[in-house]
Order: structure tokens, then sequence, then C-alpha cells
């Protein structure tokens, strides 16, 4: 699912958080690491993120991904990690 609107990118990434880790999307307000996650995955996940969420050029990817590794290590959750995004879109 693309986001319709800056209210669906927390929706859409729970449900990546779910498919790197082989299950249900997750909570908005869940950890990824406490639902499973783990760096590999974590690393994993901003990839996803950044092929996903950036304007497809290599340059916003990286911005996006780099963003998301500092974020991700604060605050798992979809609603965090969404707030991050946004700030690129």
């Amino acid at each position: 699912m693309q986001p319709r609107t800056v209210d669906d990118v927390p929706t859409v990434i729970a449900q990546e958080m779910g498919r790197v880790l082989a299950g249900e999307p997750l909570d908005l307000h869940r950890d990824f690491f406490l639902a499973g996650g783990d760096s590999v995955r974590a690393v994993e996940l901003i990839t996803r993120l950044g092929e996903r969420f950036s304007d497809g050029t290599e340059e916003a990817s990286a911005r996006l991904c780099s963003a998301l590794l500092l974020a991700v290590f604060e605050d798992a959750t979809p609603e965090a990690l969404a707030a991050v995004v946004r700030e690129h879109l």
C-alpha cells in the first residue's frame, strides 16, 4: 500500500514492520525491537522504507535512510518513524 496521505504513513510503516518480522502489521505504538526485531532486520526495514518513501533518487533515499537509521534506535515505533519520513516527503 502506498500512502495516500501523510496520515497513512504510520500504517504503511507498521505493515512493512510486519513483513520484515514475518507477521502481522505492528500496532502503531509497538516497538519494532520489542516485537522481535534486531539490528539486521532494522537495516532491512530502513532499506525498504527508504525505497518506498523517497522520490526515487539515490540521494533522497540515502538521506532518508540515514535519518531513519538514527531514529530507529531511539524510538522504533511506526508512529515515531513516520515523523521522520514526513520530514523527508
